[in-house]
């Protein structure tokens, strides 16, 4: 497989490896930024096999490939039910992606910041993808109150209180922590 990535960040690495080597089911989101809009990508994996992967409109090797060619800014991984996985043909062998991943990385690449409206929309997405529009309107609400672009530490504070409210304080710091990150 030839994937020459462009900014892969050593925690985007570090939840694959993680992944394959407990063998985890679930899903890990990558975030990137395009001309500015913040996009998700998820790979997902099913007791550490990298299973399928969904980019924009593109699933299966096609999206792995497109989603490695971006600056991937952060990424979190999610623990998901069998039911949420489906297996796509042609995946790649995980050791394969992440021995390619390592060795185009260009380590000298600084990692970016999310500015406020993009942590809105990074931290509302995610939320929407979990607990539906609901997710979505508590992020609204909280950047109504908290705007990130005045004070981001203060908005992830609030949104990780607001969404602990459903998914309990543990749950809630593992999904929107790594966003800021």
């Amino acid at each position: 497989m030839s994937m020459a990535a462009v900014s892969v960040p050593p925690k985007f690495l570090n939840l694959m490896v993680d992944a394959r080597d407990k063998q985890e089911t679930g899903k890990l989101y990558a975030y990137y930024r395009d001309e500015a809009i913040i996009h998700i990508g998820m790979l997902f994996f099913d007791h550490g096999k990298l299973i399928g992967c969904r980019f924009d409109k593109q699933t299966g090797l096609d999206a792995v490939k497109t989603l490695f060619h971006t600056t991937i800014g952060t990424a979190m991984f999610v623990r998901a039910n069998e039911k949420e996985l489906e297996q796509q043909a042609s995946m790649p062998d995980v050791n394969e992606v992440i021995s390619t991943l390592k060795h185009e990385r260009d380590e000298a690449v600084a990692p970016w910041v999310l500015s406020g409206q993009e942590l809105i929309q990074a931290v509302s997405a995610t939320m929407a993808d979990i607990l539906g529009e609901k997710g979505r309107t508590i992020v609204e609400k909280v950047a109504a109150g908290y705007p990130p672009q005045e004070n981001a530490k203060l908005f992830e504070e609030e949104c990780i209180r607001n969404v602990a409210n459903f998914l309990g304080l543990k749950r809630a710091k593992e999904i929107i922590e790594p966003i800021f990150s």
